[in-house]
């Protein structure tokens, strides 16, 4: 599961041959939340509201880099980049 990204302390990761619909993983602390790519809403889990806007403004920058990351990781291609 490679660490795609760091935002304010969130750490953004994408697991290798993940199901559908693509989605990033949001893990703070005890805090673990899928939010999809595609509409920055949260599948499951829970963040912090402030970490949560500061992750879906993350995204909504980034979302062609996401995009490709969680398809080079669902398709299980090595992905060894990072987000900023």
């Amino acid at each position: 599961m490679p660490i795609i990204a760091i935002v304010d302390g969130v750490e953004i990761k994408v697991f290798w041959n993940d199901h559908n619909p693509p989605h990033i993983h949001a893990v703070l602390a005890e805090h673990n939340c899928c939010i999809s790519i595609v509409t920055g809403a949260i599948m499951s889990g829970t963040l912090p509201k402030a970490k949560f806007r500061k992750v879906v403004r993350w995204l909504e920058d980034n979302q062609t880099e996401a995009m490709y990351a969680w398809d080079e990781a669902h398709n299980s291609r090595p992905y060894k980049g990072k987000i900023k």
